[in-house]
């Protein structure tokens, strides 16, 4: 499930980090839509992973829970600071 939402937060990233949404809003909207799905494939591999824990080796679990839980965590943290800051 992170493979298949991966490609969606780096799109976002981009087009957030490059201002694209400006130049090309109505890609920017339709990617704005799509956020939601990439979180919940995201939550669903988070879930999927711990459900394998006894089944699956360590790594394959491990990576598995990385790969769905660093860019939310990524996103969330760079939102926070952009709207509230760190002090």
């Amino acid at each position: 499930m992170g493979l298949i939402a991966l490609p969606w937060w780096v799109a976002f990233g981009v087009f957030l980090f490059l201002d694209l949404c400006l130049r090309y809003p109505v890609a920017g909207a339709a990617l704005r839509l799509l956020m939601p799905l990439a979180l919940l494939c995201n939550l669903v591999g988070i879930a999927m992973g711990l459900g394998r824990i006894r089944r699956d080796s360590r790594r394959a679990v491990v990576t598995a829970l990385v790969l769905n839980a660093v860019p939310p965590a990524f996103f969330a943290t760079f939102f926070l600071w952009l709207f509230f800051g760190f002090k």
